[in-house]
């Protein structure tokens, strides 16, 4: 599992004051190679200053609060994953190996509890999705997918997964996973000899090659369309969907990792922390007028990007201590989010803001907000 990735999902809620962060060494090439995006119908070009701050409290309009119920059967850790669906909240918590569910208004329903090797059991918690019409959560271990009624949490099926994969065949494990239609599933993986495979319940069809060294995590986002974009590989910055519609290509110039230095393995990604380069994007959320974009940055920090698509504007820079959001999906032209109070300092704006509308408790808030414009 990918070091960045747990660093910035999983331990949100433990390290949330502390960025880390690696001096850049400033580096000159007189001639490099980048991956090309001349082939993608829209281009953003980020012009990186550095000092930059993402101002989160000027642009966004708060349109719901929800504080997840506090209690003895609901005390969340470290959160993983959320997902929110038309009536219910699904909070992944890493530390406990299990999956919180709560209504729309944060009330405990219940929760997904069974680790282990038996019927209804799971070795680990790899990544959750919804099914595609909705009616279960789908858990993932990595070796075959679990399904729970959505609506009490009932254990249904159990679906092996083919761990055969590639020329010769050999076995890997699966993290990212959606079930956009039917029986058709798609996974990500890091150590398969592609990292995008489409799996119809017997076969697993590889989609895109792998060519370096990659990095786990959250790889899928639904947008507005309700099409799923897949975030790129490492050392990658085009986002396609699911079935490789290019979509656009976020350009960082000169600040662009070139091909040749690109990681062939988990020492090499060491390495890359002291290389003042755009290596990885975290999250890729596109919106009905803005897109939402989390990268890691020239100083190995976490770098914000919002694109208003309306006016082509963008705002950029590293994410602001004092209302640091983990963004999670999109609703139309709406985001949702993660907020913890608690770890941020009580000078920060949004933080006042946020609980003094709603109860505080000492589990994170989920937020509903809307970019103002960007003229």
């Amino acid at each position: 599992m990918c070091s960045f990735y747990i660093k910035y999902v999983c331990t949100m809620k433990s390290t949330i004051l502390t960025l880390f962060t690696v001096t850049g060494l400033l580096l000159t090439a007189c001639t490099r190679k980048t991956v090309s995006h001349e082939d993608y119908p829209t281009t953003y070009t980020i012009a990186y200053e550095d000092g930059e701050t993402f101002d989160w409290y000027s642009h966004i309009e708060v349109e719901e609060v929800v504080p997840f119920e506090f209690s003895d059967s609901s005390m969340i850790s470290l959160i993983q994953g959320c997902q929110v669906t038309d009536d219910r909240i699904i909070v992944h918590d890493y530390k406990q190996h299990l999956l919180f569910v709560f209504d729309r208004k944060g009330n405990y329903l219940y929760s997904i509890h069974n680790p282990g090797n038996g019927p209804g059991e799971y070795l680990d918690i790899r990544s959750f999705c919804t099914s595609a019409d909705g009616k279960d959560i789908i858990i993932n271990d990595g070796y075959k997918l679990l399904f729970y009624n959505l609506a009490d949490g009932t254990f249904q099926q159990t679906r092996p997964l083919n761990l055969e994969v590639d020329n010769p065949p050999r076995n890997v494990m699966f993290s990212s996973c959606i079930n956009p239609s039917d029986s058709t599933f798609f996974l990500w993986t890091d150590m398969g000899d592609h990292t995008l495979y489409k799996y119809d319940g017997k076969e697993m069809t590889g989609l895109k090659p792998r060519k370096n060294y990659q990095l786990g995590g959250k790889k899928f986002f639904m947008n507005y369309e309700g099409k799923y974009l897949v975030c790129p590989d490492y050392g990658e910055f085009g986002v396609t969907t699911i079935n490789g519609e290019k979509r656009f290509f976020i350009d960082f110039g000169d600040k662009t990792i070139p091909e040749e230095i690109l990681p062939k393995s988990g020492a090499d990604i060491r390495k890359l922390e002291k290389e003042p380069y755009f290596k990885t994007l975290f999250t890729v959320l596109e919106g009905q007028t803005g897109i939402y974009i989390s990268a890691l940055s020239p100083k190995t920090t976490y770098y914000d990007i919002y694109i208003d698509k309306v006016s082509g504007k963008i705002l950029k820079g590293s994410t602001d201590p004092k209302a640091r959001l983990n963004i999670l999906q999109v609703e139309g032209d709406a985001f949702y989010a993660l907020f913890y109070p608690e770890y941020v300092e009580d000078d920060s704006p949004l933080k006042q803001t946020l609980v003094t509308s709603t109860k505080f408790t000492d589990n994170p808030l989920l937020i509903k907000f809307k970019m103002k414009p960007i003229k």
